[in-house]
């Protein structure tokens, strides 16, 4: 039932975010360069909207029972035990599990969880984009909202991939590995990010980037289907996980929409990417990883277009390229008038996406501080 009342609270944010990204050009065009006061009122702000959330979204319906049900320390239950209960990866049941057993309450969980990815998206922005606003604009934007909200396994092993993105510049493939695979402690599909490793860093030539564009387009609009080639993959490979994944995927299928405005967005992004290879690769050298990365978000996305929660959250784990190379392209812009085109251009686009994305019972806007719907009543209404 959509309702467009509920997208209202996230347009507002997204308002709110562009007036700090305004403020931030502001103070650095009288040349201050301090990010201080810009930095406190972004954390602030995340930590209030997101933070201090109540029951968003879907995810909640699974997350709040686990952790209800999660045993503690204090319970007397063997660690192996507690982690024989669940068929989650070991490394996100051990963190809830001494969280819990230090504070044993849901809200407080969900607001040190996004503490965690605030610092690390902090630490991420400072070293790679110059306005460090508009970087986490974009991240809001660009699948921030369901990474903060629905997907706080796969989201921690994200922000551990950010992390080891240091040692690919240098080539330490040791560190990288080793960093990555702990990130498959939190959420297996962290499994791309080590076979990611091999192509990040190549140079990507422009007939390769075409007949990309030009073959998955074709799959997409042809409807052929490669999403049965997984099964038989994964079923040879011995982590279960894996396979049960796929399955579960692949049984959800595809909402069988061919145009849409995500669809012209990532065909939009896509088309940059081609033609701006070169110059983004020479304006930043490490940009390069992360237009690579944007390549495997839209392969991974359109070769498994009939299965849209694998392709939606197997591309996802590339989504954090769209945050970097937008912000590198309105870098680079020297013509005043083209940066304030594109500023126009993102706050139309990012507007419709809320509207059209967040207007469903389940994204209605709950904060713990004003509203204290029990978890029951909260089921009800998700499942509307």
């Amino acid at each position: 039932m959509n309702n467009i009342s509920y997208s209202f609270p996230y347009l507002l944010f997204l308002f709110y975010l562009f007036l700090i990204v305004l403020w931030e050009f502001s103070l650095k065009a009288k040349g201050d360069r301090r990010l201080k006061k810009i930095r406190i009122v972004i954390w602030g702000s995340f930590l209030f909207f997101f933070g201090l959330r109540g029951f968003v979204n879907t995810d909640c319906l699974s997350y709040y029972p686990f952790f209800e049900g999660l045993k503690t320390v204090w319970d007397g239950y063997s660690y192996g035990y507690v982690l024989s209960e669940y068929d989650w990866e070991p490394g996100f049941i051990t963190v809830v599990y001494l969280l819990k057993s230090i504070i044993p309450n849901y809200f407080v969980w969900t607001f040190v969880w996004t503490l965690i990815a605030i610092i690390a998206l902090d630490s991420f922005f400072s070293r790679n984009v110059k306005y460090y606003s508009l970087g986490f604009l974009l991240f809001f934007i660009f699948g921030g909202y369901g990474i903060l909200v629905n997907l706080m396994r796969g989201s921690i092993a994200m922000f551990i991939f950010l992390y080891s993105i240091r040692f690919l510049e240098k080539g330490d493939s040791k560190k990288y590995f080793l960093v990555n695979t702990v990130g498959c402690l939190f959420h297996i599909s962290s499994v791309l990010y080590l076979l990611a490793y091999f192509i990040l860093k190549r140079r990507l030539s422009f007939p390769f980037l075409l007949g990309v564009f030009l073959f998955l387009n074709l799959l997409y609009w042809l409807r052929i289907d490669f999403s049965n080639i997984l099964i038989p993959i994964m079923n040879n490979i011995s982590y279960e996980r894996i396979s049960l994944l796929v399955e579960s995927y692949i049984e959800e299928g595809s909402n069988g929409e061919l145009l849409s405005i995500g669809y012209i967005e990532r065909c939009f992004t896509y088309i940059v990417v081609l033609m701006m290879y070169t110059k983004l690769a020479r304006s930043k050298p490490d940009s390069i990883i992360y237009l690579n990365a944007y390549v495997l978000y839209y392969i991974l996305f359109y070769f498994f277009w009939q299965i849209d929660a694998a392709s939606q959250r197997m591309a996802g784990l590339f989504i954090f390229s769209y945050w970097i190379i937008y912000s590198d392209l309105y870098a680079i812009l020297k013509i005043p008038n083209n940066k304030k085109l594109f500023l126009l251009l993102l706050l139309v686009y990012s507007s419709l996406k809320m509207i059209s994305g967040q207007s469903q019972p389940y994204h209605q806007y709950k904060n713990i501080l004003f509203n204290n719907e029990r978890f029951e009543e909260a089921e009800r209404r998700i499942q509307m």
